[in-house]
């Protein structure tokens, strides 16, 4: 009877060990709040160099860190090459110390260029998206298969993690054919703290990410106010009540609902319009968007939406921020609005001032969820 030898030299021993230390999965242990997992209905967002992405983990036990994992995508399912990927260890700018209004890395703590790793590909039954927050673009249904990055760090770059301590994890890739291949870090299902954040190499000008537009509503507007300041005509489409109402502090107002009340998303709003006089005669106007505040809606019994009518406390129930106050310019105006503190209930077009007309406007706004990455410690 024969037996079967196997020699393995020490290097493809190695090899062949550091790969089983490398996977990962699902059960698996870890060393963070606890692991973000990849959305398969999700995002990969742009993380190729000169992009850079990044996420806040709180460390759960102190010792070494001596792996990533995380997962990725390319763009239009174009897989090209990555030549490295560079990852980086930062500690923690809370929100409430930086200028920015919003928690970002600070000192570099570990950096470091990774040519080995193990990709295991994934193909789910489900498209994602593609997403690049430096440009706006989004492509809801640009891809299905992705991978998993198993990083085993070299012992001369484990980091030293303490208990209760929150650290950032930076990804940037660098692909041989940049101008034609596009790799994403993917967003995660899971969210813990906050938002994640990207920038650019240089600069770094950290900026927190969002859900990108999802389920957008779109309300048009139009009024026409007489040379006296008199209400002529007005409307638009899927508005509340009686389409315009009056306040007692000289708004005309138009009310829209958004989505339901959260704490938990921001709203964004874009806003355009075409505006005339409509005499040759002095003109004037205000423009607005305002909001029914998160007190409304805590005020409000469950169940019941309806925004806060004249009669209200406006400084209580109604927040406003002017987007013109002056002459009346002919043209077309575009502005852009967010609001980071909550999603509100309600949102609407104000306008006060004479002698003009708006044949023409729309609002689209939407809801923004906080989006997090997929990566475990």
């Amino acid at each position: 009877m024969f037996k079967k030898v196997l020699f393995l030299t020490a290097g493809l021993l190695l090899l062949i060990v550091s790969n089983m230390l490398a996977d990962w999965s699902p059960g698996d242990g870890h060393k963070m709040h606890y692991p973000q997992l990849p959305d398969e209905t999700g995002w990969a967002v742009n993380a190729t160099q000169p992009m850079i992405l990044a996420d806040d983990w709180r460390c759960s036990e102190t010792g070494w860190i001596k792996d990533f994992h995380f997962w990725g995508a390319w763009k239009h399912q174009d897989v090209g090459q990555i030549n490295y990927f560079v990852l980086s260890i930062h500690d923690d700018i809370p929100a409430e110390e930086s200028a920015t209004g919003w928690s970002m890395p600070g000192n570099t703590l570990l950096e470091i260029d990774i040519t080995n790793w193990v990709e295991v590909p994934i193909d789910p039954p489900t498209m994602e998206g593609w997403y690049d927050p430096s440009t706006g673009e989004i492509i809801p249904e640009d891809h299905q298969a992705y991978w998993q990055y198993n990083v085993v760090l070299p012992e001369a770059a484990w980091f030293w993690q303490e208990e209760g301590t929150i650290y950032w994890f930076n990804i940037s890739a660098i692909v041989q054919d940049p101008a034609n291949t596009t790799w994403g870090w993917k967003s995660s299902i899971d969210h813990f703290n906050d938002d994640a954040v990207w920038a650019q190499w240089g600069a770094l000008d950290w900026t927190e990410m969002y859900e990108p537009w999802t389920d957008p509503r779109v309300n048009d507007f139009f009024i026409t106010i007489d040379p006296s300041g008199n209400f002529v005509v007005g409307g638009g489409t899927d508005y509340y009540g009686q389409g315009w109402y009056y306040y007692p502090s000289e708004w005309w107002n138009i009310w829209f609902y958004d989505h339901p009340f959260t704490y938990d998303n921001r709203k964004v709003a874009h806003i355009e319009y075409d505006i005339f006089p409509l005499t040759p005669d002095p003109s004037y106007v205000e423009i607005a968007v305002n909001w029914s505040t998160d007190q409304w809606s805590l005020d409000q019994p469950v169940g019941d939406s309806f925004p806060p009518l004249p009669g209200v406390d406006e400084a209580l129930y109604i927040g406003r921020d002017i987007l013109y106050s002056g002459e009346v310019m002919p043209g077309h105006y575009i502005f852009d609005w967010i609001w980071p503190d909550y999603n509100p209930e309600w949102v609407s077009i104000d306008v006060r001032g004479y002698n003009f007309e708006i044949p023409a406007g729309f609002i689209r706004h939407d809801c923004n969820e906080s989006l997090d990455l997929s990566f475990v410690v």
